[in-house]
């Protein structure tokens, strides 16, 4: 199930860089200057693992409007051309996306109307494994990522992403996905494994861009799973 995200929560801790990375330390300033005038978003990040049949999309919907985000990461779509916009209902319009097939793969981001939100740029992935904005709200900046890792693709879809971040205008960050990792295997996995040296790259990824898993700042020992793939044991 998706996870609600308060920006107001998140603080990104940058510790030990330097150099290109010194425009996120500063972005840390920025966004929490932005949070005291700007209130607060809610936000959900969500692999719906394929979009395509109508009933799915509606029961989506539903358990979306029960929650009422501002901003709807999404992962694994499945969708192409102009079927994307069947989506757009509820408030909700998708802002930009990045397709791959019609059985793997997709990536979106939806926003809601009433935000009013300026967008400036957006990047999308003809791979359909990550889609980024970056606009205006509210008098500041705002960059939104949504982003899906296939299995064992870590090693080069995490670059990517990291180049990407380093494209980006200072300002806010909001980034949620599926990257088919995790960054403890003894807190966040079950039953419980040592990390191979593939998996400890998502941890190296957030730590060198000095990023915050916000649902485990906010809930430290809490032990919670969603899904698990037998054939990519993960």
């Amino acid at each position: 199930m998706p996870q609600g995200i308060d920006i107001q929560e998140m603080e990104e801790q940058v510790e030990g860089n330097d150099g290109n990375l010194e425009k996120l330390q500063d972005s840390i300033t920025q966004a929490k200057r932005s949070q005291q005038s700007a209130g607060k978003l809610k936000a959900v990040s969500w692999n719906v693992n394929g979009l395509g049949e109508k009933i799915k999309r509606g029961v989506t919907f539903q358990y979306l409007k029960r929650l009422k985000p501002d901003i709807v990461l999404l992962q694994e779509r499945h969708m192409l051309g102009n079927s994307i916009h069947a989506l757009d209902r509820g408030g909700l319009k998708m802002m930009a996306h990045a397709g791959y097939t019609t059985g793997s793969r997709g990536v979106g981001i939806m926003i809601r109307g009433s935000m009013a939100m300026k967008i400036n740029r957006t990047w999308t992935d003809p791979g359909g494994k990550y889609v980024a904005i970056s606009g205006e709200w509210q008098g500041e900046i705002l960059n939104l990522v949504s982003v899906y890792i296939p299995p064992r693709l870590q090693n080069i879809v995490l670059p990517e992403i990291s180049a990407l971040l380093l494209q980006m205008p200072e300002g806010m960050l909001l980034m949620g996905g599926d990257f088919n990792a995790v960054i403890d295997g003894e807190q966040d996995r079950w039953p419980q494994k040592k990390l191979g040296q593939d998996k400890h790259q998502l941890a190296g990824f957030i730590g060198s861009l000095g990023l915050l898993d916000v649902w485990r700042a906010r809930n430290p020992n809490v032990i919670q799973y969603t899904f698990y793939s037998g054939a990519h044991e993960v």
